[in-house]
């Protein structure tokens, strides 16, 4: 896991044209998922076991960088990149956000498997590279200036939530 980790802290720091940390990285841990549609034994990597994290680094008021890592639901280590954008405040702490990303293969040895079956594995027949697009839509409730909660849905119909930390 140390090695994800200082993976994310590297292509962080190399894609950011000015990297500062003050009050522009958050981490995203702790992540919730359940799959409500489809339901079967293919899902075997609900609940906490999915051990996603992420980096985030916040490029404008309303948008973030997003490095991460996730084993998805055949338990394979798959690499996260993609662009959060804040659509809607709706009140003080509360607000309304999209997370577009890419969950797939990656040139990293630890990224290999992410394609050995689901839908990665489909679209790796048919394309040659294992992904799938993640197309988020959730609400953040900032718990602390440090320490927020996120909660939506991952389509097609997967309940996620995360705790984040912001630095």
């Amino acid at each position: 896991m140390k090695i994800y980790i200082l993976s994310l802290f590297l292509i962080a720091s190399l894609c950011a044209d000015n990297f500062t940390l003050e009050n522009k990285l958050s981490i995203t841990t702790g992540t919730y998922v359940k799959h409500i549609s489809p339901r079967n034994s293919e899902h075997s990597y609900e609940g906490f076991k999915n051990q996603y994290i992420d980096i985030r680094y916040q490029i404008s008021p309303n948008s973030k960088i997003v490095i991460g890592t996730l084993k998805n639901s055949q338990a394979n280590r798959c690499l996260l990149l993609g662009l959060e954008h804040k659509w809607y405040d709706l009140g003080k702490r509360i607000s309304f956000k999209g997370l577009y990303a890419y969950s797939g293969e990656f040139f990293f040895d630890a990224f290999d498997s992410c394609s050995n079956g689901g839908s990665y594995k489909d679209v790796k027949d048919k394309i040659g590279i294992g992904f799938v697009p993640y197309i988020y839509h959730g609400f953040e409730f900032e718990l602390s200036k440090n320490i927020s909660l996120d909660a939506g849905f991952l389509l097609p119909l997967v309940a996620v939530v995360g705790l984040r930390f912001n630095f």
